[in-house]
């Protein structure tokens, strides 16, 4: 097995970006990738408190809904799922009250069905109101909005266990999604990872699926899930508490059919020698798959024994086997605590974008990193291209976020990704978003060799 550690040598600029941010705007660090400025999808009344925004493309369209957990101090009334539907170049369409039910809606997640025109929205639903209970619901919301005869439905669901963190994905060739979710018992099991595959047209043939260690003694827990239309897979990936793990489904499955997986899966970051140990704890991965190269990229999280918080990446090529080479990067090249990353893929052409939180000097950043990825006839990843890594937007200070850090979620779509998170007003917390905008190749700046394999 040959180990491509990627270095860092893209990434020498990192510790002066944020010594020149203050005076410099982020679309100006790299000519290719640019960015419109920020837009308000939430009023802004005093008291909002909306979160955790996830974004999918309409690829009929080229528009976006951005999808967020709502939530208002001063208004009584449950959190809701909310959702702003804007066109490809950032413009305004209209916002939505997506979630239908009596009680808390938290933690939502959306990916859109082009043969049906429109999205399936995921959340947790507090099922007996009392914040230790909770369901994974869902709701088919056409592209212009949602209408009262699709109400919201029980997704899959255990009668006394908590599903929450929802993530779903699309899959072209049986033309369902496949929501996974995070599955937690009590003390005396761990919790493990459950999944339902949910047809796009409505119909109830559900397929069940659990990830869990075989006595319940160890976690299976954070999961992310994207679908490869070239291999025709879900490729889930979770951690354990301490590393990154996958498990590759098939896109076809058949009415009741019941995965049970008991194994570790695939190690994206406890590798057998020759490959080097990467040391810390490996937690929250986030995927997204590149069509032009046809590999799926996964990022994650990891702490260090002495504190620190990077963002690392690894690019896998898909299937049940591990690759004769490895290929895992450090995505930041800085001191700074990193976390929360998430990732998307453009549908309509090569570059990823990766996006996550910075903590630098107290203060809070959106930060990204483009990524564009090559391989050749065989498969084989033969190239890498970094245009653009600078910080985006200002969150906030920490010593302002007292309950929770603030999240970002990304999409790709034809010519550009559109980015929402949430970040600080004068009295209140807001989602906002914004467009990139792209310009044509030549890249300002390649690594034709670092991903090689020697």
């Amino acid at each position: 097995m040959k180990i491509s550690r990627l270095n860092n040598s893209a990434l020498v600029i990192g510790s002066l970006v944020f010594c020149l941010f203050l005076t410099f705007r982020a679309g100006s660090v790299s000519a290719n990738l640019e960015f419109d400025p920020i837009r308000s999808l939430t009023a802004g009344f005093p008291g909002d408190r909306p979160d955790q925004p996830r974004v999918a493309y309409n690829s009929r369209h080229n528009e976006y809904l951005v999808v967020y957990q709502y939530h208002n101090d001063i208004i009584p009334g449950p959190d809701q799922i909310h959702a702003a539907r804007l066109a490809a170049n950032g413009s305004y369409i209209a916002n939505y009250v997506i979630s239908d039910l009596a009680h808390n809606c938290r933690q939502p997640d959306v990916d859109y069905d082009p043969v049906r025109d429109r999205y399936l929205v995921v959340w947790s639903y507090d099922r007996n109101d009392n914040g230790a209970n909770w369901d994974i619901h869902g709701r088919f919301v056409p592209a212009d909005g949602p209408i009262a005869s699709l109400p919201s439905m029980k997704i899959g669901g255990f009668a006394t266990w908590n599903e929450t963190s929802p993530r779903l994905a699309y899959g072209t060739v049986d033309q369902d999604f496949f929501v996974v979710s995070d599955l937690a018992f009590d003390n005396a099991r761990q919790p493990e990872i459950v999944g339902f595959r949910v047809p796009a047209d409505g119909s109830s043939s559900w397929h069940y699926m659990a990830i869990h260690e075989d006595t319940y003694q160890e976690p299976r827990q954070h999961p992310d899930i994207v679908y490869n239309s070239q291999r025709d897979e879900f490729l889930v990936v979770y951690d354990d508490n301490l590393d990154i793990y996958g498990h590759v489904f098939p896109g076809h499955a058949t009415n009741g059919q019941y995965y049970n997986i008991t194994d570790i899966g695939l190690a994206m970051t406890e590798l057998s020698p020759p490959a080097p140990f990467l040391p810390g704890l490996h937690l929250f991965p986030a995927i997204a798959f590149s069509r032009s190269a046809n590999y799926y990229i996964i990022l994650w999280d990891t702490i260090t024994t002495s504190g620190s918080r990077d963002i690392y990446a690894r690019y896998y090529p898909g299937g049940n086997t591990q690759p004769a080479t490895i290929h895992i990067e450090r995505l930041d090249n800085s001191s700074d605590q990193e976390f929360v990353p998430t990732v998307a893929c453009r549908s309509g052409g090569p570059g990823c974008l990766a996006i996550w939180v910075v903590n630098h000097n107290s203060t809070l950043y959106t930060f990204g990193r483009e990524i564009v990825l090559k391989s050749d006839a065989s498969g084989e990843l033969t190239g890498h291209a970094t245009g653009f890594y600078a910080p985006l937007d200002n969150l906030g200070a920490t010593s302002s976020w007292t309950s929770s850090y603030p999240f970002a979620g990304i999409a790709g779509g034809r010519k550009n990704f559109y980015l929402g998170f949430t970040g600080k007003s004068a009295n209140a917390i807001n989602v906002y978003g914004r467009n990139s905008v792209f310009h044509p190749f030549p890249w300002p700046m390649f690594l034709p060799a670092i991903i090689n394999g020697k």
